[in-house]
Parts: structure tokens; sequence; C-alpha cells
């Protein structure tokens, strides 16, 4: 017997073996599908199990397999989306989750640099017994065992691995990042011979898994550091939730709306009236002005027939800004929690704001303050505000804290104490203020006639 047909006979046995196994764990997930996931909030432990096997039949089947198979050589979800797609309305679903993907990762990469490079957060996780760190986890919305494990994708090196795309912790990117996988990408693998539609669903299903996995490290950061769980109402709907009712329920609604004797005028209703972009038929504005806001975005997917990545690739945010704030000088960089600074007042109700403090350890609200007292700090306040934040500079920052912790002093400190307005600059410009290090400090240089 020859040794090619040797080897041939062991390939084939290998096959028929992993096909047993295939059937063994396909019978399984079905039956684990079968099961209701128990609810996280009231018993975390049996919502982590039904997780983890969850995980476990779909990737241990992968791991075996003698090569992974992608969804686009798969005939059912290749018919299925040749019946239902439209190539069109999907370039502009997949265009918006493309967006929120990039501002999601906007502001996971600031907590991230503000955890991993200006906080401790690595070495303090490596302190931690696996119970406190299944617990963190799971309050992050994800199964403990590759998040508190020494693998590749445990929590540290997922950190990383978006931080090495950008770690300028501004709170905007300018480029999407997609965590990489060796099983989810051969799943997802195109060719240049796969149909447009077939790439733009998968590369959606790409964008959505990789928005689960920034809510999720987003998540965990912030039950490490306390901030308030956010309570999720069960999702209810005025229609059936099962898909095949939903439908029937709308073929009904539409029926009777046909058949009704009444007849309703539309053409005078605002939200109704020559608001559908006549170049596509697809995006409908609630004004001209929304619209012509909106076109040079749209304009690039507006009733296109082919998917290209570029073709969808959101435009990056430009970093926070106001006017007479000034840009950082050479050598300075701003901290995740200066940036967040800058970015309240930024915002259109901080016109009247001065600065602005975190309401408390973890807090996701901000107390916003003036400066009034004594009269004309107001002034000195805003040169100094401007000075710290584009060079660091230290005299500055002490002018700052000064007039504030003065004006409590004067005229009561209300939510304002020391303690918060001392840990609010330390955390934004990375120093430590003491009564030793103020004294040491350079003396505040007044401010000039330009400045004023």
């Amino acid at each position: 017997m020859s040794a090619v047909s040797v080897s041939e006979r062991q390939r084939m046995a290998g096959l028929k073996l992993f096909e047993a196994f295939e059937r063994l764990q396909t019978e399984k997930m079905q039956k684990h599908y079968k099961i209701k996931r128990p609810n996280k909030h009231t018993d975390r432990v049996a919502w982590n199990n039904h997780f983890e096997t969850e995980i476990t039949l779909k990737y241990d089947l992968h791991e075996c397999s003698p090569g992974v198979r992608s969804w686009a050589t798969d005939p059912g979800f290749v018919d299925h989306v040749f019946k239902t797609g439209n190539i069109a309305e999907m370039n502009i679903e997949v265009t918006s989750r493309a967006k929120e993907l990039l501002h999601a990762e906007g502001l996971l990469l600031a907590i991230i640099v503000d955890n991993l490079v200006f906080q401790n957060f690595e070495a303090e996780w490596a302190e931690f017994d696996d119970q406190r760190r299944r617990d963190i986890a799971l309050e992050g919305l994800l199964s403990w065992r590759l998040l508190v494990g020494g693998g590749e994708y445990n929590l540290i090196n997922l950190l990383k691995k978006i931080m090495n795309h950008d770690s300028t912790g501004t709170g905007r990117v300018k480029e999407l990042f997609l965590f990489p996988h060796h099983i989810v990408d051969k799943e997802h693998a195109v060719t240049e011979d796969t149909p447009p539609i077939i790439r733009q669903h998968l590369y959606l299903t790409v964008i959505l898994r990789n928005f689960c996995i920034v809510e999720t490290l987003k998540g965990v950061l912030r039950a490490y550091r306390g901030f308030p769980l956010t309570m999720r109402n069960p999702l209810t709907t005025a229609h059936p939730a099962h898909t095949e009712e939903r439908a029937e329920t709308l073929r009904l609604i539409k029926e009777a709306d046909k058949n009704s004797d009444r007849r309703v005028d539309q053409s005078q209703c605002k939200e109704m009236a020559a608001l559908a972009l006549s170049a596509c038929e697809i995006m409908w504005y609630c004004s001209r002005a929304c619209q012509k806001k909106d076109w040079p975005a749209h304009k690039k997917v507006c009733g296109a027939q082919t998917f290209d990545t570029e073709l969808v690739a959101p435009t990056a945010e430009a970093p926070p800004e106001f006017i007479g704030c000034p840009a950082a000088v050479p050598g300075f960089v701003r901290t995740p929690a200066l940036w967040r600074q800058i970015g309240y007042l930024s915002e259109p109700d901080s016109q009247k704001s001065y600065y602005h403090f975190d309401s408390g350890p973890g807090s996701l609200s901000t107390d916003a303050t003036i400066v009034f007292y004594p009269p004309g700090a107001n002034m000195t306040f805003l040169v100094a505000r401007r000075r710290a934040m584009a060079s660091g500079s230290i005299p500055a920052i002490h002018m700052m804290f000064r007039i504030l912790d003065y004006q409590g002093d004067c005229c009561g400190r209300g939510i304002f104490d020391y303690e918060k307005l001392r840990r609010q600059f330390e955390m934004e410009y990375n120093i430590k203020i003491t009564p030793q290090s103020m004294a040491a400090a350079e003396p505040f240089a007044k401010p000039t006639k330009r400045e004023l």
C-alpha cells in the first residue's frame, strides 16, 4: 500500500471523527439554545455558567476543526442575505453603526489611557485574586474565563491592543480599531469573488461584535473605579416580540389603513412633506437644515449599489474645544481627565460655566461653578485656566485652586470642598497639590493686556 493512500485513509478517518464530534456538539448547542438565559442581575453565577457553556460549545468545535469555514461560503446564509438584503439601505446602516463604534472607541481609549498610563490599574489588577477579578468582569457584562486569565484575550491584553491604536486619550479616534480573533476572523473572511452584499453583512457583524467588546471593556473599568451600575429595564414593544407575529401584525395594520374610509392627507405634515431624500429615497430629515448638515457625510453612500469598507468608514471627530481654548504647547501632554474638562466646557450649556467638577468618585455627572468673588477674580481665573490648559503651568493651576478655595471660604463651600477641588486638579494635571508644593512654586505672573 502506497504512502499516499495511507495518508489519505488517515485524513478520511480524521474527517469522520470530526464530523461525529460536530454532530454531537451541534446537538448540545441546539439543546442549550432552548434553555432560557438566567438573569445576570439576580443570579450572576448561573448567568455566567450559561454564557461560558455557550462559548465553549461554539469555540471548542472550531478549535478541533480542520479548517474554520467562513459564513461567506455558507449556502443558507448567502441565500438569506440575497433574499432579504438591500445593499443601499445596508450601506446607511453600516455607516451609522461604524460612526457609533468610532465614538465609543474614543471614550473607551480615554478611560484606558487614564487607567494604564496615569493610574496604576495594571499592577492593581495583577494583585487581585480570581474571585475579585471575576466579580469585576461580570459587572462589565463579560464572562470571566477569558478576561481574568493569562491568555491572549485577557483584560490587560485587550486594553493594550486598542491603546496601541491610539494613546492620546482625547476621547476621539481617527480610525476604527477592530479586535482580532483567530476564529472570528476566519468566520468572516471574504475574497475578491465574495458578492458585495455578503461582504457588507459580514462587516456589519464585525462592527456589532466590536461594539460589544468596547462596551464590555468600558464597563469593566467603570465597575473597577466604582461607577454606579446603570439599571436596564426589560425591552417592551408595541408589537409582538417574535418576528413572525410582528410581521403579521404590521400586515394587518397596513391592510386596515388601506381599507379604511378615513383618508389622511399627509402633504401638510412636517415630518412627511418632501423630507425624504430624493436621491436615494431612504434617508429622511426633520428639516432642510438637518439635511444640509448631514449631506457631506451621507453623499458618499447615497444610493450606492456597491460596498467597500472605505465607503462606509466614519469621518473622524475633531478633539473637543471651546472659544478661548488654547492649543497645547509642544511637549505638554494633556491627560484624559483634562480632555474631559475641555469636552465639558465645549458643550452649549457650559457657556456660563468656568469649570466642571465630578459630582463624586465614579460619577458620570458634574457640578459646574462660576467665579464671582473676590471682585475681578473671574478674569484672573480665566487667564490661569488658559495658561494651565496650554502648558500645564503649575503657578496657573495653583491660582485656579486658590481662587476657588478662597471663594468657598468667604461665600460658603456648598458642594465644592477643599478635597474635591484638590482631587480634580491633581487628576487633570497629573500633579500633587500640597501646602509645601504651593509654597515652593513660582509666583503667578500677572495677566498681560493681551491675555485680558
